[in-house]
C-alpha cells in the first residue's frame, strides 16, 4: 500500500501447518525419521522440520517531508527517509528421541533409531532455558519395543526481529543523487534460544 503521506507499507501474515513423513532438512540430522516403510509410516507422520505455524512480516518506508526553499537548508533537512522490516514467527519443531538401540532393531550409521513413550503433554506454559519442556512427559519404553511418541513436534524459540535504516539523498544534476545510509540489523538486539538437547537416554549426538 502506498499512501498519500509519502508512506509505503506492506504486511504479510501466514498461518499454516505442514506435515510430512520425510524431508531433506530432517534427513541431515540423527533423527530416526529417515527411512519410512509401510510397517512404520504412522511413526513418521508429523510436523515437517520446516513447519512454522505463524509468521508475520511488516515493513514500511517513509519519505520524511522537509523540503525548504533554501538549497543550503535542504542539504541538511530535505530528502530524508526511514524504513523498517519487522519479522515474527513461532519457531520450528524438534523431536524427542532415544539414541540407544532400545527398540533392538540395530544401529543404522550412528543414527538415533528408537522413540520414547509419550505419557502426558510436554508443553510448558512458562518454559525456561533450564526446562524448555516437561521432560517427565517422555519415558523409555520396555526394551525391544518402539515408543509411541512418533514424530511429535516440540517448537523452538520464535523470532522477533527488527531491522531499521535511515538514509538521505543528495540530488545533483537532474537525474542523479548521492545517498548516505545507516542500517541497523536486529536493531533491538533480540535473541532466540537454540533447540534443547533432544534425547532422554543419553547426551545428544548432534
Amino acid at each position: 500500500k502506498t499512501s498519500s503521506h509519502n508512506i509505503s507499507y506492506m504486511v504479510t501474515y501466514t498461518w499454516s501447518k505442514t506435515e510430512d513423513v520425510l524431508d531433506s532438512l530432517i534427513a541431515g540430522i540423527n533423527y530416526p525419521f529417515i527411512q519410512p516403510t509401510r510397517f512404520n509410516i504412522k511413526d513418521f507422520k508429523g510436523p515437517a522440520s520446516y513447519d512454522v505455524t505463524q509468521r508475520l512480516t511488516a515493513s514500511f518506508t517513509w519519505d520524511i517531508p522537509g523540503k525548504t526553499g533554501n538549497k543550503l537548508a535542504n542539504a541538511v533537512v530535505a530528502n530524508w527517509s526511514v524504513s523498517n522490516i519487522a519479522t515474527f514467527d513461532t519457531g520450528s519443531p524438534y523431536y524427542v528421541v532415544l539414541c540407544s538401540d532400545n527398540a533392538n532393531i540395530g544401529g543404522v550409521g550412528g543414527r538415533c533409531t528408537s522413540l520414547p513413550n509419550l505419557v502426558s503433554n510436554p508443553v510448558l506454559s512458562s518454559p525456561t532455558p533450564q526446562l524448555w519442556f516437561n521432560t517427565n512427559s517422555y519415558v523409555i519404553p520396555p526394551f525391544g519395543t518402539q515408543g509411541n511418541a512418533g514424530k511429535h513436534g516440540l517448537y523452538s524459540d520464535g523470532i522477533a526481529n527488527f531491522d531499521f535504516s535511515f538514509y538521505k539523498r543528495f540530488p545533483f544534476k537532474e537525474s542523479r543523487d548521492f545517498e548516505f545510509r545507516a542500517e541497523f540489523i536486529n536493531g533491538f538486539n533480540n535473541h532466540s534460544f537454540a533447540d534443547p538437547d533432544f534425547t532422554i537416554d543419553r547426551k545428544s549426538v548432534v
